[in-house]
């Protein structure tokens, strides 16, 4: 009941903790059973609150701890708020030694996690290096992109822009990346779910499967690790997407489906992403006017490089893998169910164009809102100069005239001496 009446919730690492806090007043305080935070108990916590405060010990441990539970709270949709204490304390010890009420000041001053963070990692000089400060920045990102209301996004990232002093360029390419972060979330997402009904038919999932499958050397679907290792080291422009992969993949190999991209929805380079794939289709749609049997002809075609023939040549030998109730399907509907898949996959290309697009516009709205903000502060700078300037000249005129007065005075009473 305190929990829902104050709207908040203080968690702490242990049950000392709790007693303590409890004995002091603070009925709202909370602890996890064991040792760590899980999704399950923020689940139910989310009923009663949707702010927490994160109360941990101050040592090596604790920090590790807030972070964890940080990164499950933000996902939950919490407000999370970092109460730091002094190096050594807790809020067992805090409290015995200088009482609830002067706990409290501590509870008033606690930041957000994205402030927490980044003062953590620039204490620990981890933001003065480009390799560490871009890995913190990516770290940081992942946290923004859990929390579910995308409208605090864009703040979090102007904070963090500010903090870290970002370039421009730097912004952009935050807001690219986070395209990309907000995108495999959803596949991972859509990957989960089960299949409906008619489980033999190619849909959405399947196809982002389909098209992963080509991404892997193996042959095996990418892990949650190894797409966020891909996140950090991608080269956008340098990479076929899943998208492009299926489509070229399918423009090699089926020549009912090619006859649909071609034809149907007369797929051009404009609509590709990557530099790589725009050359690859532009060429194969070139090679296809000259001959039919593109697969074998590629090889000796003078327009291809040696990286594009490379890539067609993964393409043809990696198996698209349909399921046995698919084929049994196909056979009967072949034509409208391909139709659909090229159809989905041509539109997650252009809702991509859409997301980059918004992501380069979002940066460069960033970028002018801070120009402005500092136009400002320099032309409120300049007026303070100016006040400044022209106090002192009006100071010098008065000083001037007082001069100018004493002087016509003195002659004033030469001439008299003279005329005498």
């Amino acid at each position: 009941d305190e929990i829902r009446k104050s709207g908040f919730a203080i968690l702490t690492e242990g049950y000392a903790d709790v007693l303590t806090l409890h004995q002091a007043g603070y009925q709202n305080a909370i602890a996890s059973s064991g040792t760590s935070l899980t999704r399950e108990q923020l689940n139910s916590l989310f009923r009663y609150c949707k702010t927490i405060y994160l109360v941990f010990d101050a040592d090596e441990a604790g920090i590790k701890a807030t972070e964890r539970g940080l990164e499950l709270a933000l996902e939950q949709g919490f407000n999370v708020l970092i109460v730091e204490l002094p190096s050594g304390e807790d809020p067992d010890s805090i409290i015995r030694n200088l009482g609830g009420k002067n706990f409290q000041v501590y509870i008033d001053q606690a930041v957000n996690f994205l402030d927490y963070l980044i003062k953590k990692y620039s204490n620990k000089d981890l933001l003065k290096n480009p390799t560490e400060k871009a890995k913190s920045m990516r770290y940081f990102l992942e946290l923004i992109c859990k929390i579910p209301d995308r409208l605090q996004h864009d703040e979090y990232i102007k904070n963090m822009a500010q903090m870290m002093n970002l370039t421009s360029r730097q912004i952009e390419q935050v807001y690219k990346e986070k395209a990309i972060l907000e995108k495999n979330k959803t596949n991972l997402t859509n990957q989960s779910k089960p299949t409906s009904g008619n489980s033999g038919l190619i849909n959405k999932e399947t196809i982002r499967t389909i098209a992963e499958n080509k991404e892997s050397k193996e042959g095996k679907l990418i892990s949650d690790a190894e797409i966020k290792r891909d996140i950090n080291e991608i080269k956008f422009y340098d990479k076929l997407l899943p998208e492009e992969v299926l489509l070229l993949q399918l423009l090699l190999l089926e020549k009912d489906s090619r006859t649909i991209i071609t034809n149907v929805y007369n797929l051009t380079e404009e609509k590709f992403h990557s530099d790589l794939g725009k050359s690859i289709l532009k060429n194969l749609l070139r090679m296809l006017k000259e001959s039919s049997d593109i697969a074998k002809s590629y090889f000796d075609d003078e327009l291809l490089t040696q990286r594009e023939k490379q890539e067609i040549t993964n393409l043809i030998f990696t198996e698209v893998k349909f399921s046995e109730k698919w084929k049994e399907f196909s056979n009967r509907n072949t034509e409208v169910d391909m139709e659909r898949m090229v159809k989905d996959t041509i539109i997650r290309l252009e809702l991509l164009n859409i997301e980059n697009r918004l992501a380069e516009l979002q940066g460069k709205l960033l970028e002018n809102k801070q120009k402005c903000e500092e136009l400002a502060k320099n032309q409120k700078d300049e007026v303070s100069d100016a006040e400044e300037l022209l106090e002192k000249l009006k100071q010098e005129q008065h000083e001037l005239l007082k001069e100018q007065m004493e002087i016509s005075s003195k002659r004033k009473k030469l001439n008299q001496l003279f005329i005498r």
